[in-house]
């Protein structure tokens, strides 16, 4: 009859009180090693005050204090330590035969210290990382580079552990998985959690929302004020034909000016209808939006008014949308015989043109 094996225990080595705190207070939650073994050592550990309340799954959006901290590189006895800190921190004391109870209060008092945001010193980036150059909000170059977290794979292990064996009898739901060989013949060089990276989860790429996406793009930048092609082409026609049969010059009677009244207020139109149709976009995602406004405070106030109708109800609003527009139709180009042709409209010509758009208002 086969006996039974006894249990492993491990021996509990003891360190000074010093030993565990300096120890502790140099470990960290993203390594420079786990991206590249042979990198010289760097890592930083985010505390409680880096905590960002965003709806993504990050080590910045937990408590950075129940991700667990690993060492920057494997250095003498510091395996050893933080394996036995790890035991104290994570409630796993029973793999060891006995733990004085100096080196338990030691760690405790000193374990406090991760809560608070440690970054190695470092004078260079090691040359095997990756560089990632971004814009801040002034338009500066800031170059960032990207670290991995080992501890967020434990965390991620105990929850994909517990959702199986919450599983109803009878039912067996796996999330997909792959494979990374992460820090090469002997992982725990790297760190005491590196194991964890090696199996990380695997998802499809996610879906492009083309109306999201717009409804961004509209929210930042707005709309064109761009006269729809065809309206220009055909008032080009007409203004040209006129032209033609006055010798150069445009009449100024009544028939003339209803009709370019008319043109302008189909112009008009479209640009509003554009804006009317934006705005409509811009409610149907407003909770996607940054802050849940449809437009920054900080965009243009003709965009804002185009983009939200309550805005426009005021006189220096429609003067200076119509100045806008008339700029807009000058700037307006038809396309003849392949080429692109200016309207050849001055100042002189439109000088009424704002107080019309005024009146259409």
């Amino acid at each position: 009859m086969a006996k039974n094996k006894p249990e492993k225990t491990k021996t509990w080595k003891r360190f000074s009180p010093e030993v565990y705190g300096k120890t502790i207070a140099g470990l960290i939650h993203f390594s420079a090693k786990t991206v590249n073994s042979n990198t010289p050592s760097y890592g930083v550990r985010l505390g409680t005050e880096d905590r960002l309340d965003l709806p993504y799954v990050a080590v910045s959006t937990m408590h950075a204090a129940a991700i667990p901290a690993d060492y920057d590189k494997n250095a003498g006895s510091i395996a050893t330590v933080v394996a036995q800190v790890s035991a104290v921190i994570e409630d796993s004391l029973g793999d060891f035969e006995s733990v004085p109870q100096a080196d338990l209060d030691a760690i405790r008092t000193a374990q406090s210290v991760l809560q608070n945001r440690f970054e190695l010193p470092s004078s260079r980036v090691g040359m095997r990382l990756r560089q990632v150059i971004v814009q801040d909000e002034t338009g500066a170059d800031v170059v960032l580079t990207p670290l991995q977290c080992a501890g967020f794979g434990v965390v991620l292990e105990k929850r994909i552990d517990e959702e199986l064996s919450s599983e109803p009898a009878g039912q067996h739901f796996r999330r997909p998985r792959g494979y990374l060989g992460t820090g090469g013949a002997n992982p725990q060089n790297v760190g005491r959690h590196v194991r964890s990276m090696t199996r990380p989860l695997w998802f499809d790429a996610p879906e492009e929302v083309m109306e999201i996406r717009k409804a961004l793009a509209t929210h930042f930048r707005g709309i064109s004020l761009r006269v729809p092609v065809p309206i220009i082409s055909e008032y080009n026609d007409w203004r040209q034909a006129l032209l033609r049969a006055h010798r150069g010059i445009m009449p100024a009677d009544m028939d003339a000016r209803g009709r370019e009244t008319e043109f302008l207020r189909r112009m008009v139109g479209a640009v509003l209808e554009r804006g009317d149709e934006a705005s409509a976009l811009l409610d149907r995602h407003l909770d996607r939006l940054p802050g849940t406004v449809k437009t920054p405070e900080t965009m243009d106030s003709v965009m804002r008014g185009l983009l939200e109708p309550s805005l426009r109800d005021n006189s220096q609003w429609v003067r200076d949308f119509a100045n806008k527009m008339v700029l807009e139709i000058i700037d307006s180009k038809v396309r003849i015989n392949g080429a692109l042709h200016g309207l050849g409209i001055g100042q002189i010509e439109s000088v009424g043109w704002v107080r019309i758009i005024e009146d259409l208002l």
